[in-house]
């Protein structure tokens, strides 16, 4: 059964309009969203890496095939996020 205080991701993918840049994002809420974030996301100096306010973190994404995309996390410490909890968002062009 699932909890409200599950950790969960959401995607989320606007129509992509020929000759528009295209946006993805996922979000990714609940009690280990740094955690997961930190762990497998966010791997440039993860070890002096501490989330202890709300900002905004380049990262980059490496995907298969040598292909990569640099983001932002929009990161938001609950209770003051949309969620009530830990809450990040990542943007990726």
């Amino acid at each position: 059964m699932y909890s409200p205080d599950d950790t969960i991701t959401a995607g989320s993918a606007p129509s992509l309009v020929p000759g528009q840049a295209g946006r993805t994002i996922l979000r990714i809420s609940g009690p280990k969203t740094f955690d997961i974030f930190k762990s497998q996301i966010f791997k440039l100096n993860t070890s002096n890496f501490n989330i202890d306010k709300q900002g905004i973190y380049p990262f980059r994404i490496h995907l298969p095939d040598g292909v990569w995309a640099d983001g932002q996390a929009y990161c938001f410490v609950g209770p003051a996020s949309y969620t009530g909890q830990n809450l990040v968002e990542l943007h990726i062009p």
